[in-house]
């Protein structure tokens, strides 16, 4: 073509435009949509040119979630709902593989299904339920999959199969429900000599042992695996089965089965049956036993009274039995020997665990309220006031009967308290002043008792034999509840506990245990040495005071002599009048005499004749 006047040649059209086959054109023009290049060619499936755009010299590759699946294509077409295309320039898009769909056109990708939903085929745009007898899940990638041999699908849309109950059967795939299996009474027998044992760090687990009579070459035929089930009723009602478990392999004869993992053996509220029956499959056909006679239920807690608790220790259930609750311990309640508390005031004897006895410092010795009421739960599980009791000896007490106060502490009124670093001084200090203020007031009031004595000294032997009665009668009273065995009334240990002054603790009341290890003995040993050091001291006392006044007598003169023999005279005879009458009778006299050495030697019966020695 030529578009100048008076041209000498035809000119080529530049890539991109053509003449349409057409000679004597003036000008070229673009290649129309859909075609590009120097022959304006077809755009190749997968590529497309728009009528918009100028640049013809090529063709655009289609977007991803677009196709072309035509040459010479002005527009790439979506991706339909059930198909996607990840990648550009794509002929055809791809359909969703089972499990996953795409809802709306122009999808790079397909969602997968959620649990219990699939797709019927490849290429689907939605989900559906799956069928009964069918399931889906992550672990199908969400294909709906035929339950197996064995399990069963009850329900639409379900996520996992469920597993028949040992007894019923799924003999086949899809199952939407479980068979019972045929009984050959003939063929397969029932286990036998069933016997309960508890199960060593496991409470909530029976150990079940057996027998079953099965013989090569018998008509018996042998085990495939056995049926163990419970209920509360001992007819095994359909609604009172509590639970049922298979125990795999013809040839078990032993199988531990837990009850129920949140309640102890001993804590059920009602009794348990156990009974078994034997599995079998003959041509292909599930076949089991007339079931076993029930197991006899074994003691629990709740049939022992207040007084008593359920004795556990025996391996085999059957042997369990209500015992008699020790005297000083707690048993009310549904209550095993591992729950057994000792009472308040009471004490747990290490080395003879039954045995409890009452503690001389009633308070120190923690333990159950007896007044608590009566306890409907304990064990692991008690969540109660009384199940998370605790016995022994309160803070501040240790040894035998928690009657030592422990390192630190030291007792203060029946009461171990502990100690300051200044107490022992200031209780050293106290003792002290208290001793010489009593002192002070006997040199102050020395010659009115001097007075006083001459004329109230019969009394005064008198008032200290009572004063020595009391404190005698008083220390074998507080001693009573904590050296004779007999259930004391509460009211009078704590009655006595008031005289406990009369039991005189130099080493409690100077702290001395505050500064070292001074136990019971070293202060029983202290206590027993005071009265030889009081006869020490008058004994010292005494022989000063002697050679005193023999060393005053020598130095006096013989009139003064004189006078101290009259005053001493006279001082004997009111020491002798016991009577006070002013006149010293025979029997008075006759003491007066033996006070200088003389005896009788007759019966005294007109006249008395009285010899010195």
């Amino acid at each position: 073509m030529s578009n100048t006047i008076k041209s000498t040649y035809c000119a080529t059209c530049p890539i991109g435009q053509v003449t349409f086959d057409k000679t004597g054109q003036a000008s070229c023009q673009n290649c129309i949509a859909g075609r590009y290049g120097a022959t304006c060619s077809e755009c190749e499936k997968g590529s497309f040119r728009a009528a918009n755009n100028p640049d013809s010299t090529t063709c655009d590759a289609c977007p991803v979630g677009q196709h072309s699946d035509k040459p010479g294509m002005a527009n790439c077409l979506p991706c339909s709902p059930g198909t996607f295309n990840a990648k550009p320039g794509q002929e055809h898009c791809e359909q969703c593989v089972l499990g996953q769909y795409s809802l709306v056109p122009n999808q790079i990708k397909c969602k997968f299904c959620t649990d219990g939903t699939g797709t019927q085929r490849v290429g689907s745009s939605f989900c559906t339920e799956c069928a009964k007898g069918k399931f889906s899940n992550a672990n199908t990638n969400f294909n709906c999959n035929v339950c197996e041999i064995g399990q069963f699908g009850a329900k639409e849309g379900q996520q996992s199969c469920e597993v028949c109950y040992p007894g019923l059967y799924a003999p086949t795939e899809e199952m939407v429900a479980c068979v019972e299996a045929k009984t050959d009474p003939l063929r397969v027998v029932a286990p036998e000599k069933i016997t309960m044992e508890q199960v060593v760090g496991d409470p909530f687990s029976i150990q079940l042992n057996f027998t079953h009579d099965y013989e090569k070459g018998s008509k018996k035929e042998k085990p495939d695996s056995f049926i163990v089930e419970w209920s509360k009723s001992r007819e095994f009602g359909t609604n009172d089965i509590l639970d049922t478990v298979s125990v795999d392999g013809g040839t078990a004869r032993s199988t531990i089965v837990t009850i129920d993992k949140h309640v102890e053996l001993f804590l059920f509220d009602a009794d348990i049956f156990i009974r078994m029956k034997t599995m079998k499959t003959i041509d292909s056909m599930p076949v089991d036993s007339l079931p076993s006679p029930s197991t006899p239920p074994w003691n629990l807690a709740i049939d022992c009274a207040d007084d008593e608790f359920l004795n556990t220790t025996h391996k085999k259930l059957d042997k369990w039995q209500c015992v008699d609750c020790p005297s000083g311990a707690y048993c009310r309640g549904p209550t095993t020997w591992n729950e057994v508390r000792a009472l308040r005031g009471h004490w747990q004897v290490p080395w003879q665990l039954d045995q409890f006895e009452r503690c001389p410092f009633v308070g120190d010795c923690s333990g159950v309220d007896p007044t608590d009421g009566r306890r409907k739960t304990f064990g692991s599980n008690g969540t109660e006031k009384n199940a998370g009791a605790t016995d022994g000896c309160i803070v501040g007490t240790t040894g035998v009967l928690c009657s030592s106060c422990s390192p630190g502490y030291n007792r203060d009124a029946n009461i171990c308290t502990q100690c300051e670093d200044s107490s022992m001084p200031i209780r050293v200090a106290v003792v002290i002043a208290v001793l010489l203020v009593l002192l002070v007031i006997f040199m102050m009031i020395k010659k009115r008792l001097q007075t006083v004595w001459r004329k109230y000294h019969t009394l005064y032997r008198d008032v200290l034999r009572i004063v020595a009665i009391f404190v005698t009668f008083s220390q074998i009273n507080t001693s009573f509840p904590a050296i004779i065995e007999v259930p004391w009334p509460q009211f009078y240990v704590n009655w006595v506990s008031n005289f406990g002054i009369v039991n005189i603790d130099l080493f409690s009341v100077l702290g001395v245990s505050c500064v070292g290890n001074f136990n019971f003995y070293i202060g029983f040993i202290a206590m027993l040495s005071l009265p030889s050091f009081v006869i020490l001291y008058v004994i010292c006392s005494l022989s000063s005071s002697i050679k005193f006044m023999n060393s005053k007598v020598a130095k006096m003169p013989a009139n003064e002599k004189l006078t101290k023999k009259e005053e001493s005279f006279r001082a004997m005879y009111h020491l002798l009048d016991d009577d006070g009458s002013g006149e010293l009778a025979p029997g008075e006299f006759r003491v007066l005499l033996k006070m200088f050495g003389w005896v009788s030697t007759g019966g005294c019966t007109g006249g008395c004749s009285l010899n010195v020695f």
